[in-house]
């Protein structure tokens, strides 16, 4: 009978202490977390997780996920890209007489192609006239955007000649905003140095050296040019240095060389692309024809994506930007 209820005693204390046991058993954080995940329920929290009443004014505003976007601009010559101003000084020394007729013939529609294909102004340095060594803007454009100079510029004097007139010059016609171009016409060198001219005008005009590239109409050298008076050396040197273009002074058809200057003169007004929202907050990606550029080739100002004039970029090009905003 004692056996029996020491028995009775030993098996309740055992399922008291079992009892105890199970009480103890609990699920961790992480298994809570992965069961609430499988149960399609990514934002299921640890039961251990509280909030507080102050933990939203606590952590602050919400942080503002960025957004992407691309767009791509057919690259079109029209009146309506960035503003280019070009500047032209012509010698009128007696020896021009033929290098001026060149000039004249080819003028009109010159200017009439830059007139149309961008947003365009002219400013002529040289004695007017319609003979001889004399050049002038043809009388069908518009004297507020088309200027002249009336100055008789000499064999050696261009560059100097041209810093001394732009002082006189009414504040604006040249615009701050504008690419700017300089082309020089003449059978000779300049007294001044290439380095000179472009330090003094720069200062004096407070323009950037990215804005300003210079091309001449010059003697190249005595086996190709040899209606030269002197090869133009300081102009060769403003070319290279700028990204300017020389042409050969002595071929007697100048429409491939206008021709030229005026597919690369509209190429440098074409390079600045205005995104559609304001807020721009970095630029992934350019392309150009599918070819992603180096970041050095381009740069950003608020919205506005500028190309080096280095990028190749012929018209109908498809550029294309990818941006956060």
């Amino acid at each position: 009978m004692f056996k029996k209820l020491s028995l009775l005693f030993v098996g309740a204390c055992l399922i008291v202490m079992f009892q105890n046991c199970a009480q103890n058993v609990a699920f961790k954080p992480d298994d809570a977390l992965s069961m609430g995940s499988s149960s399609g329920n990514p934002s299921a929290v640890s039961p251990e997780t509280t909030f507080s009443d102050n933990d939203a004014s606590q952590s602050g505003p919400p942080a503002v996920s960025e957004k992407e976007n691309n767009e791509t601009f057919k690259v079109m010559f029209n009146s309506e890209a960035a503003p280019l101003d070009m500047i032209w000084v012509i010698d009128n020394s007696g020896s021009m007489s033929a290098e001026a007729a060149l000039v004249r013939r080819n003028f009109d529609v010159f200017l009439t192609t830059l007139n149309k294909s961008t947003n365009f102004r002219l400013l002529l340095v040289s004695q007017p006239g319609n003979s001889g060594t004399l050049v002038s803007i043809p009388s069908s454009f518009d004297p507020a955007t088309h200027k002249q100079i009336n100055q008789r510029v000499e064999s050696n004097n261009g560059p100097q000649l041209l810093l001394n007139q732009l002082k006189m010059l009414p504040a604006g016609f040249l615009r701050e905003d504008s690419k700017k171009i300089v082309v020089f016409v003449t059978d000779d060198n300049s007294s001044l140095g290439s380095a000179s001219f472009m330090s003094s005008l720069l200062a004096q005009q407070k323009w950037s050296a990215k804005d300003v590239s210079v091309s001449s109409f010059i003697g190249l050298d005595k086996a190709s040019s040899p209606c030269m008076d002197s090869v133009g050396a300081v102009y060769k040197e403003l070319a290279t240095s700028t990204g300017g273009r020389n042409y050969n002074i002595c071929l007697q058809d100048w429409s491939g060389h206008f021709n030229d200057l005026m597919n690369s003169s509209v190429s440098k007004a074409i390079r600045r692309f205005t995104l559609g929202v304001d807020a721009v907050k970095s630029i992934s990606v350019v392309k150009v024809n599918g070819l992603v550029l180096d970041k050095s080739a381009y740069s950003v100002l608020g919205k506005v994506v500028t190309l080096d004039d280095g990028v190749n970029l012929p018209e109908n090009s498809m550029v294309a930007v990818e941006y956060k905003y």
